[in-house]
């Protein structure tokens, strides 16, 4: 509420074009002390807040910013339930909440850019593709956030989610003008510039690298995976590139403690490497991989709500699984059931006894 007072006098003043003098003129305070109030330094007297909301001609709720105090809540309680949906996988919900929330808050940079991104993907999820049911909207909003919006983290989304739109409708000039928009090189993110700021070897410091260190390491293991994927190399290859990339996670994570790759990462990467061997018919290569992929989605649904590293290169890294978006509900045992059914049901591998045993292993961990 402080900080309202001191912002409202500030703009209330200009807005009427009265300057700190004959403000402090009519109110009977010195210059400096509404300096100080505008600086955020001081507060006005108890007994002043009735005068200066008569003098601007507004209310004192107003003036100290109890309505804005209100709305800051009700705006905070949004973008948590925002959160809380898409963790949980209710993505038609959370577009829902999206809508209203920018209805009841136009102006709120924190809503629209999660706004911007639920219209990209037509509130679906089903996909991540970006879609054109509400491409207007999209172009307007991210338009607008770039025109007005003076926050780093909204106009690089709005900036990113113009790319991908116009990708999808293969309008590539546009998109490429979007993307040229980005840093050619970024040359310091947040963390690499805080761990600058600490002595080094410092807590701090280590900190800082640790969480740099697991990102740029999650980073280049997806670049390998990736690159197999669409390459043109043979079954076997692809299969010997996700296993480097498995093995370099694995002499980071020393200890075995994945936390919040357990899924995305090792669950991930072993049904890729079972699907490999299935085309190439070693079907027993491909069931082990299979297992160790479930173990995986069940390590990660079993993971508490602050999911800390123990293993030295990322020691005290922690995620807090109430954050984690999911696009998907249920939890991730599910969630690869589902897949599995999709990939194999009816088909030679899928009837295999052996691949049966491992779906109804893991059928009770399933969870809606």
């Amino acid at each position: 509420m402080n900080l309202y007072i001191t912002e409202n006098i500030k703009r209330l003043r200009r807005e009427r074009n009265i300057t700190q003098e004959r403000l402090a003129e009519n109110v009977g305070v010195t210059t400096q002390a509404v300096s100080k109030w505008e600086r955020g330094e001081a507060l006005p007297d108890i007994s002043l807040v009735l005068p200066l909301a008569s003098y601007f001609g507004v209310s004192t709720d107003e003036l100290l910013g109890l309505d804005a105090a209100k709305n800051e809540a009700k705006i905070l309680e949004y973008l948590a339930e925002n959160t809380r949906l898409a963790n949980i996988g209710k993505n038609s919900e959370q577009f829902e909440l999206l809508k209203i929330a920018h209805r009841e808050f136009p102006n709120d940079w924190r809503i629209m850019e999660e706004y911007i991104w639920c219209l990209n993907y037509d509130g679906a999820f089903d996909t991540i593709t970006p879609g054109a049911r509400h491409t207007e909207e999209l172009v307007r909003l991210c338009n607008r956030i770039l025109d007005e919006c003076t926050l780093d983290g909204p106009r690089y989304r709005a900036m990113f989610e113009l790319a991908m739109h116009y990708a999808h409708e293969e309008n590539y000039d546009k998109a490429i003008e979007f993307a040229n928009r980005f840093p050619d090189k970024l040359y310091f993110n947040r963390n690499e510039i805080m761990a600058r700021l600490y002595p080094l070897g410092s807590e701090e410091q280590m900190r800082y690298d640790r969480e740099n260190l697991w990102r740029h390491v999650e980073n280049l293991a997806f670049e390998i995976v990736t690159a197999a994927n669409l390459g043109t190399e043979p079954p076997q290859e692809k299969i010997r590139l996700i296993q480097k990339a498995l093995a370099l996670l694995e002499s980071v994570f020393e200890d075995g403690d994945y936390g919040v790759l357990y899924d995305s990462v090792f669950a991930n990467f072993n049904f890729i490497i079972a699907y490999y061997y299935v085309q190439l018919g070693d079907f027993g290569a491909a069931l082990p991989h299979v297992e160790k992929g479930f173990d995986f989605a069940k390590a990660y649904d079993e993971l508490p709500e602050i999911a800390r590293h123990t293993s030295y290169l990322v020691r005290g890294v922690e995620t807090d699984m109430s954050k984690i978006w999911h696009l998907y509900e249920g939890n991730a045992v599910s969630l690869r059931l589902d897949e599995q059914e999709v990939r194999y049901g009816g088909k030679p591998f899928g009837e295999l006894d052996e691949y049966k045993a491992i779906i109804e292993k893991y059928k009770p961990y399933a969870k809606a």
